[in-house]
């Protein structure tokens, strides 16, 4: 027999390697492979894994928060403060795109706003009469060629209640401003280090005409207004400003890495081969692409195989930086073609 096949599943052997898992596992043949001549090589003919994208692993918890005025009774002044946030977990899937990623933003913050019903609560707006153009809230347009929108040019900044002047608020976490460069670090107007506002992120004036911002910080003389406020955990945006956040897709694969990839599968049975500064046992790049999970390499690429017994075979599947693959739950299967000469 100069060729056959030997297919390896991620759920198969269980009983014996209870810690197999989709990109790691070890299956023990139903009977030693004994390759009794020398010369036989091996590569991989298919594979397929389960659904994955990669994670934002993103250490700060909250990514966007909006505050926004409920109007609860315009008669009589009645109005109630109301807070969106959103964190990692609740996108639900890795945006693919910075434009992707901020449509999600926008996508869950107006489904939270229209989700608004409690005591009355209608059209949040300012007062009673629809044609008042003053909003409580933020609007957020929907991102296109790599910008996204923060429109502020119909919000309320006059609202007052207890005598405190309320403005709705929006902000940013540090750490999502920083690798999307909204933020990075410089000279303040002290003339100390600390964050300012990055290339990513351009202040835009309604009706071109400079505002007296008095939201964030209150300046010290007319025309000495920052816009915005940046502290350890967020950057704050001045509601008096439309803010335009540009490069999107480009900062968002510098951050989080194209969700196009390729993955490496390594096995026992193959001799190593020395990839940049590691010796690993590569059987296969793979050119990962999410919405495809089942693969026949057009060209397999055969390496000389590392023993002539084989009783127990070991996979693992990781990222091109050495890490294992952070699949969903599901199953790896792949098919080994070994062959003589």
């Amino acid at each position: 027999m100069g060729e056959f096949y030997v297919q390896l599943r991620s759920d198969a052997s269980t009983n014996e390697f209870q810690d197999n898992k989709a990109n790691s596992f070890k299956n023990r043949l139903p009977n030693p492979l004994q390759l009794r001549e020398s010369g036989w090589k091996v590569g991989v003919s298919d594979l397929s894994f389960p659904a994955t994208t990669r994670k934002m692993d993103s250490k700060q918890d909250i990514l966007f928060q909006f505050w926004w005025i409920d109007m609860v009774d315009g008669s009589r002044d009645m109005y109630m403060w109301v807070i969106f946030v959103l964190r990692e977990g609740d996108l639900g899937f890795t945006p693919r795109t910075g434009t992707e990623f901020m449509n999600v933003i926008r996508d869950r913050y107006l489904w939270r706003l229209r989700d608004r019903t409690d005591v009355g609560a209608t059209m949040y707006k300012k007062k009673s009469d629809s044609s008042d153009p003053e909003l409580l809230y933020t609007v957020m347009r929907r991102a296109e060629k790599g910008e996204c929108v923060i429109d502020n040019s119909r919000t309320s900044t006059t609202l007052v209640m207890n005598g405190d002047t309320l403005y709705p608020r929006m902000s940013i976490g540090i750490e999502l401003a920083k690798k999307m460069k909204w933020v990075q670090m410089g000279m303040n107007d002290d003339g100390q280090p600390g964050y300012v506002l990055g290339p990513n992120l351009r202040k835009e004036f309604p009706n071109e005409v400079v505002p007296n911002a008095t939201d964030l910080i209150v300046p010290a003389d007319p025309g000495d207004e920052l816009f915005y406020k940046i502290d350890s955990s967020e950057l704050h945006l001045s509601c008096f400003i439309n803010w335009v956040f540009t490069d999107l897709d480009r900062s968002y694969e510098e951050a989080f890495g194209k969700n196009r990839r390729s993955l490496f599968v390594h096995s026992n049975v193959a001799q190593s081969m020395v990839v940049g500064d590691q010796v690993k046992d590569l059987l296969k790049q793979v050119p990962y692409d999410p919405n495809v999970v089942d693969f026949q390499p057009r060209h397999i690429l055969y390496l000389p195989v590392r023993s002539s017994v084989f009783d127990i075979v070991e996979v693992q599947v990781s990222e091109d930086d050495g890490q294992l693959v952070d699949f969903d739950s599901g199953v790896t299967t792949i098919a080994l073609h070994f062959k003589k000469g």
